[in-house]
């Protein structure tokens, strides 16, 4: 008699924040060939930020508006850019085992993302898979997507958003200069997009239970609703410790604080980055925030001064100089 593959699908709801990144690192430390394929989905009670495995807080995160918000911060086994998380965002995290997941990336991305998609489809949006591991409606992002090998597990996990605070994300940066934080504000606004921008915010409450029967309908199985066992509770216990350690968080720190660079390039989407370049001007140089798409100049503003706590830094740093004639809207720039 042929096995009927299972699915187990744990629906946690709305947890405590810690809980929606302990629990995938649990079920991923805990899988053997005989643990089921799971699919967790959840939502955090609470605002969080999550940066990834191998990024510095340091050059990363403002620690003193990190503090003022009162976000915990805690530090993934995925890669991956820093994200701010809240209760506008479903979550769901695919777990399976690696004998069980492609050995291509690509083709593990679409697997465990078409379940998404076709929910967003479902809804009557155009959702579609770019990038590699990036869902888009209408060339904006809907979903953060991350992934990679825990263990024995094949990990992707993946969000929904309703709705997203981008003040909130741009507040928590460390940036070189107030136009970096304003244009990084304005990609965010003009690349990610939610339910609630598309009109869809009435669907938000039946989401966990579309993402359910899209899982069932992509991998052909019987999922079963299921809890986690004891001994991957007590692994989220130790996971949610591990995450939030301080030494932990600063496992990839090799500077001094005082010496510490902000960010001079962020990712906003596949398409989208925010970038800080030098620009000559006769024998001095100019320094000039870019948003660029696909490579091409879509805004542009000159710095009116460097942070005073990064100035130096920056000017021994050997960021990316150009000659003025090479930067203008349109215009396609190098790395």
């Amino acid at each position: 008699m042929t096995r009927v593959p299972v699915l187990r699908i744990i629906d946690l709801g709305e947890v405590p924040c810690l809980e929606t990144q302990s629990v995938y690192h649990a079920v991923a430390a805990c899988m053997d060939e005989k643990t089921p394929d799971t699919v967790i989905l959840c939502r955090p009670e609470t605002p969080y930020l999550c940066i990834g495995h191998h990024q510095s807080c340091l050059r990363v995160l403002d620690d003193v508006a990190v503090r003022r918000a009162g976000y915990p911060v805690m530090r993934r086994r995925l890669g991956g850019g820093l994200t701010y998380l809240d209760n506008q965002q479903q979550f769901y995290q695919c777990v399976f085992h690696r004998t069980r997941s492609p050995t291509i990336p690509a083709q593990v991305y679409a697997s465990r993302l078409n379940p998404a998609i076709s929910t967003l489809r479902a809804i009557g949006l155009r959702a579609q898979l770019r990038y590699t591991n990036e869902i888009e409606i209408c060339r904006r992002r809907i979903a953060g997507i991350g992934g990679g090998m825990i263990a024995e597990a094949s990990v992707v996990v993946g969000n929904v958003l309703n709705d997203f605070d981008y003040e909130a994300m741009a507040e928590v940066l460390s940036v070189p200069c107030r136009e970096f934080k304003e244009m990084a504000l304005w990609a965010m606004r003009q690349r990610i997009t939610t339910l609630g921008l598309e009109r869809r915010a009435s669907e938000w409450p039946a989401l966990p239970e579309l993402l359910i029967g899209a899982f069932e309908s992509e991998f052909k199985t019987t999922a079963l609703l299921g809890e986690l066992t004891q001994r991957e509770r007590n692994e989220a216990a130790r996971q949610a410790e591990i995450m939030t350690d301080k030494d932990y968080l600063a496992q990839v720190e090799n500077i001094d604080t005082s010496h510490a660079l902000p960010l001079t390039r962020l990712k906003i989407s596949g398409s989208t980055t925010v970038r800080l370049i030098a620009l000559k001007a006769g024998s001095r140089l100019n320094y000039v925030v870019l948003v660029l798409r696909d490579g091409i100049v879509e805004k542009w503003t000159v710095v009116e001064e460097l942070s005073e706590k990064f100035a130096d830094g920056i000017r021994r740093s050997g960021i990316a100089t150009f000659e003025s004639g090479e930067i203008d809207i349109g215009r396609k720039i190098g790395p």
